[in-house]
């Protein structure tokens, strides 16, 4: 997602398919400010794999900002021409995430030692480092690509609609909107997508079930 992409407005589609995702946000009270984009480091056809590689990730960030960290998860195929098409990268809104844990403030005691006292002194960190400390995170993950192009993470200035619409542009199309945002590791409620399917301007009951080979723990996660 491009910086020029956050202006672009919504359409009637995307604001139906996203008001869903809005409710529950809401519904939980979250405010989510940054946007990430994880590219793997080869082709990764799985969809299982990226499920599993989800539930690593969001682990590995509990453990660095603490177990209270919300965020939502989504699974996208790249399309077009090259290497990596028909593969998976994934999407990431994260919420506003707390300074108070041991391994944030060894990170600044051994990387940023300014930011250390910028924290000590102001109770908190400018949004520079805040972005520099989460790609950090993440591209020290086991599951994600350690370089610049592979992850990429961006603030959530002011328009959340746009985002959403960006981040669930494929629901429905490869996989079912159940399967794009990952439940197993999103933190709001997704049984409306379980239960429903967009049909236009509206919603219609879904009349088919969970694939065979689809991770048992998906069909849970809405319970």
């Amino acid at each position: 997602m491009n910086e020029s992409d956050y202006d672009k407005p919504i359409n009637a589609l995307d604001e139906v398919r996203i008001k869903p995702l809005l409710q529950e946000i809401n519904k939980k009270e979250i405010e989510f400010n940054y946007f990430v984009s994880l590219d793997y480091p080869r082709r990764t056809s799985n969809y299982n794999k990226v499920i599993k590689d989800n539930q690593v990730l969001k682990s590995e960030l509990h453990k660095f900002f603490g177990s209270e960290l919300r965020c939502l998860f989504f699974v996208e195929k790249h399309t077009g021409v090259g290497a990596h098409s028909g593969s998976y990268h994934r999407h990431i809104l994260i919420e506003e995430p707390s300074l108070s844990t041991r391994e944030i403030r060894t990170y600044l005691l051994n990387r940023d030692s300014e930011g250390l006292f910028e924290m000590n002194m102001n109770g908190g960190l400018s949004e520079e480092r805040i972005l520099k400390m989460l790609e950090h995170a993440l591209r020290s993950s086991k599951t994600t690509c350690n370089s610049r192009k592979g992850v990429h993470v961006t603030k959530i200035k002011s328009n959340l609609n746009r985002v959403l619409a960006y981040a669930s542009k494929q629901f429905e199309r490869f996989h079912p909107s159940y399967e794009v945002l990952d439940p197993t590791s999103s933190d709001i409620d997704c049984s409306h997508l379980l239960r429903y399917r967009q049909d236009g301007l509206g919603y219609e009951t879904r009349q088919d079930h969970l694939p065979q080979g689809t991770l048992g723990a998906l069909r849970y996660a809405y319970r």
